[in-house]
């Protein structure tokens, strides 16, 4: 087993299982405050004594609370006599074992993540934008979930078992049978032993969550390998055509080789603009509204399926382009997009996030490995549109309307996407050549040809290709060679 995999579920409504939800979510959020605030209170008692320990990873924070919730400090129970005399009966957390202890030790190893998420995007270590030091978590603010490991019994049942009630039930630690909208017969059948008298498939945790007013069940497992039938054959190291993935908002997706033969051209479904009308009917019904009534509630939660409902099929159809592309293509390079800086556009960012070109490539690097597919990334600047993809003359100013891309060096005219594409196909084909040739064996390391004239795609400032010496006080780039 080697890959990993979530199956959600939704369950029906039901009030006792609700309250049982919120309670556990409650405790999390609890404990996880809890921990929080030991964790202050250590620090600053080591300003005065620097040999204290402060808790802070995940399994120093569980043994701080297993010793905390039974401690006078968590409460104290006493029991009064006629007479009129108190006796301690119960110190601890009365209400601990209302609950899952599951749910206490996971708010610990998320602290735990975040302490050190803290630590090293304070030294550096990190990437993205800097961590700070974790917060209280508010009810209606912080994450509405918790989650429950799969442990093992000692009479050697699995606490979250598929199944049991039904082919639509779900069994969970403590809240017990959950009754689900939708069928688990796959997964079920992947819990099954095989001909080998292994299951394909092994539970791990589940996490429970309260979204848009439903409670929603995420079953993570670790799967098996893909068949080895529905996996790109290795093909003994030898070198594959690579396809590049513009995206894009005229068409979601374009597909094509290195030459320029266009494999796929998806157009952008607008799922937002789809639901416009109803999200703005909705909108309005919520501002009608007095503020906290019950009327008030139900408008939001009407709202708040809307967008649900827009989320679930943005995603769906977002599911399907990656796992096609994966499926299809041997060798797949895509552009790295800095999306949360496009964004700022404010005429383009509504319809840059209704395309979702994060999850896209997110989903596509985890499903290229599954089925053996090759996925390299090219750098966020390299100019894959304005660029000519026979000769690698750079175009200076191309405009967003401009569609068709015009070279004026070889006078080559094509496609803006599909330009695009065979540029980032042509940069995968030259990044695996690079990786592939054999080592220098007096430099001790892989041979890095400098890159020089006209169709190098090597560029000036003015527009034109570098001469064929490449200046030997400048670092040069190897870049894709020209399509034949």
């Amino acid at each position: 087993m080697a890959r990993m995999a979530a199956f959600r579920f939704t369950a029906r409504d039901d009030p006792v299982l609700e309250a049982h939800v919120r309670r556990h979510i409650g405790a999390r959020r609890f404990a996880y405050n809890r921990c929080l605030e030991a964790v202050k209170d250590t620090l600053d008692e080591r300003r005065a004594r620097p040999d204290v320990e402060v808790p802070w990873s995940g399994y120093s924070l569980i043994n701080w609370w297993n010793g905390w919730k039974r401690s006078e400090d968590a409460g104290c129970l006493f029991a009064v006599d006629p007479s009129g005399r108190a006796e301690l009966v119960d110190a601890g957390l009365a209400w601990r074992t209302e609950v899952s202890a599951q749910v206490f030790e996971e708010a610990a190893v998320d602290l735990g993540r975040a302490l050190a998420a803290f630590s090293a995007s304070k030294k550096g270590a990190r990437r993205g934008e800097r961590v700070g030091f974790p917060h209280f978590q508010k009810k209606g603010q912080g994450p509405e979930s918790f989650r429950l490991r799969n442990k093992v019994s000692r009479s050697g049942h699995h606490c979250i078992r598929v199944g049991e009630r039904g082919p639509r039930s779900l069994t969970l630690p403590v809240i017990g049978p959950v009754a689900l909208r939708e069928d688990t017969r796959r997964l079920r059948r992947m819990l099954r032993p095989g001909p080998d008298g292994l299951p394909r498939a092994r539970i791990c945790s589940a996490t429970v969550s309260l979204r848009r007013g439903r409670i929603v069940v995420t079953v993570t497992c670790e799967l098996a390998d893909v068949h080895p039938g529905m996996r790109h054959r290795s093909d003994n190291g030898a070198r594959r055509s690579f396809v590049g993935v513009d995206r894009g908002l005229s068409h979601l997706v374009v597909v094509a080789g290195s030459d320029r033969s266009e494999w796929g051209r998806i157009e952008p479904p607008r799922h937002a603009v789809a639901a416009r009308p109803a999200l703005a009917r909705a909108s309005r019904s919520l501002s009608r509204k007095v503020p906290g009534s019950a009327n008030s509630t139900k408008a939001r939660a009407r709202l708040g399926r809307l967008h649900g409902r827009v989320a679930n099929r943005r995603n769906d159809f977002t599911h399907r382009i990656s796992s096609t592309i994966a499926k299809t293509h041997g060798a797949i390079c895509i552009e790295d997009l800095a999306v949360k800086n496009l964004v700022k556009n404010r005429h383009l960012a509504r319809s840059i996030y209704d395309a979702a070109w994060g999850e896209l490539a997110s989903q596509l690097r985890y499903k290229a490995a599954w089925y053996g597919a090759t996925l390299v990334v090219a750098p966020r600047f390299f100019a894959s549109t304005k660029t000519c993809s026979s000769c690698g003359w750079l175009c200076q100013e191309m405009t967003l309307g401009e569609r068709i891309f015009r070279c004026q060096n070889c006078g080559l005219t094509a496609d803006r996407d599909i330009n695009a594409a065979a540029n980032l196909a042509a940069w995968g084909e030259a990044e695996q050549r690079s990786a592939t040739q054999a080592p220098d064996p007096e430099a001790r390391g892989r041979v890095t040809k400098a890159c020089g004239g006209r169709s190098a795609g090597h560029h000036l400032g003015d527009g034109g290709t570098a001469p064929e010496t490449p200046d030997p006080g400048k670092k040069q780039e190897p870049v894709a060679a020209p399509a034949a």
